[in-house]
């Protein structure tokens, strides 16, 4: 299981992320600057993040939507991030 791992919605379109490890999630939250998704108990593990997918998806969404994809490939690459364009 691998979760996030998917598109999300940016402030001007589509990006798909994949967070492989649990590294790459806590990357993934420092990324975004929201820190408190590595200790919310609903996403400690790529599991507990599948079972709670649509908290999640709300979640990170709320966030990318603030900056364009351009913007968030660019904070991604920085922090290793997977991710890309969706075209």
């Amino acid at each position: 299981i691998v979760v996030p791992n998917g598109t999300f919605a940016t402030k001007d379109g589509l990006i798909n992320i994949g967070c492989s490890t649990q590294q790459q999630w806590e990357s993934l939250c420092r990324a975004l600057e929201a820190p408190e998704l590595i200790a919310d108990p609903r996403y400690p593990d790529s599991r507990t993040r599948a079972v709670n997918l649509d908290a999640l998806v709300a979640d990170l969404e709320a966030i990318l939507k603030r900056r364009t994809r351009a913007e968030w490939i660019q904070v991604f690459s920085a922090h290793d991030v997977p991710c890309g364009p969706i075209l």
